[in-house]
């Protein structure tokens, strides 16, 4: 019986009760508040809404919330899709991003250093009030779009190599972040045509994927200098000078990490950059096509080399073989190869015809000693005695230089 005396007015107790509140009047940060709740619970949560508004003034500006904000948080860093992730981290949450970006541009006047455990204890407070895992998200995508640098253990770091320290909450006192200069939209344009013009096609309307296109093509570049500046510093190729002015923008522009240092240092080196890419065309083309004839071209001059005096002082060949040592010693001789084939034909007949006629004399002297010693042949000492001129003899049909002939008959 007491029992269910007890539950009777427990039951008027809490009717009492709740009638009360909702009839009461509400108050909150010291000033009274309108409510218009029908029931007690309505009445309690219109009053703490209010409360946490009012506390929390920027709490709305997390507009969306994650399930997963952790695991956003690895995906974002090492994600590849950065046009789709810099679209996404303007859309999403845009006027907290503002408050973050508005904060860091304000320690960077001061010249503060920002510490990412710190950063995201600012913001779980009061006007605030963010949960932890949503403010490192946007601070992912920020460092993963470009627009803030993270720096672990006093060195700068790639997003994907911030991950670790992200991911554990222990870790966040070792990252600082610094706010990025961004490159206005003019450079960016800038920049777009530049590398069309230069590497051929669209270039990435992100300024993170420009920076990471331009230097990729780039190192591209660097590349196939490299192999051919090996060759040029054995002396028997062409382009050296040029292979060594286009290493030394290459290497200045692969070395920059910061994005907008790239794109204005880029923009700046125009004149230089479009000079190179004239000379990486022509470099392209002798290694890929013109090289045999250059090999010729050597192979053609070295042959005569010994020659040579006799080829200059000849009225047909005398142009012709000076046009091919210009050839060969000219700083850039792409456009002169055409040539070759045909200086080579004139070079060669006139050459081989002196070298025929200077062998002809020279073996119609060797014949008459041979016929010294025609009594001979029937004689035991007869092919001792006339083996070195033999052998003389064989070493003039060999021979291509007329100043060795002359030197063999002497």
């Amino acid at each position: 019986d007491r029992a269910d005396e007890n539950r009777v007015r427990r039951g008027r107790l809490v009717t009492a009760l709740e009638n009360a509140l909702r009839d009461a009047d509400a108050f909150a940060m010291g000033q009274k508040i309108p409510v218009k709740g029908s029931n007690a619970r309505a009445v309690v949560d219109e009053g703490l809404e209010y409360l946490v508004k009012n506390l929390y003034t920027k709490f709305g500006y997390l507009q969306f919330l994650c399930d997963n904000p952790q695991g956003n948080v690895k995906a974002v860093l090492m994600g590849d899709d950065l046009a789709k992730l810099s679209l996404e981290a303007m859309e999403s949450n845009p006027k907290a991003l503002s408050e973050i970006r508005t904060w860091l541009d304000l320690m960077a006047v001061k010249n503060q250093q920002v510490v990412l455990n710190e950063l995201v204890e600012r913001f779980s407070k009061k006007p605030y009030g963010w949960a932890e895992w949503e403010t490192v998200l946007m601070v992912a995508k920020l460092l993963k779009c470009g627009e803030i640098s993270a720096i672990i253990d006093g060195a700068p770091v790639q997003p994907h190599e911030a991950c670790g320290a992200f991911q554990k909450t222990g870790q966040w006192k070792t990252v600082k972040l610094i706010k990025k200069k961004i490159p206005t939209k003019e450079e960016v344009e800038k920049a777009q045509k530049l590398g069309k013009e230069l590497f051929g096609g669209i270039q990435p309307a992100g300024v993170e994927e420009l920076r990471a296109s331009i230097q990729s093509d780039l190192g591209k570049w660097e590349k196939s200098l490299r192999a051919w500046s090996a060759l040029a510093e054995t002396g028997n190729y062409p382009g050296g000078k040029e292979i060594d002015a286009g290493l030394k923008i290459l290497e200045l522009l692969l070395k920059i990490k910061d994005t907008f240092e790239l794109i204005i240092q880029f923009n700046q080196r125009r004149d230089g950059l479009l000079n190179l890419v004239e000379d990486i065309h022509s470099l392209t083309d002798f290694h890929g096509k013109q090289k045999p004839t250059w090999e010729k071209l050597r192979h053609a001059v070295n042959d005569f080399e010994n020659n040579a005096d006799l080829l200059r002082a000849h009225p047909e060949t005398g142009i012709a073989y000076a046009r091919m040592q210009e050839i060969l010693l000219a700083p850039a001789p792409y456009g002169m190869l055409k040539e070759v084939d045909g200086l080579i034909k004139t070079v060669r007949e006139v050459n081989d015809a002196l070298v025929g006629e200077k062998q002809k004399n020279a073996l119609a002297k060797i014949d008459e000693k041979l016929a010294l010693f025609a009594d001979q042949k029937t004689t035991a000492n007869y092919a001792k005695a006339v083996e070195p001129i033999q052998k003389l003899k064989e070493k003039v049909v060999k021979e291509t230089s007329i100043p060795h002939i002359s030197h063999d008959l002497s």
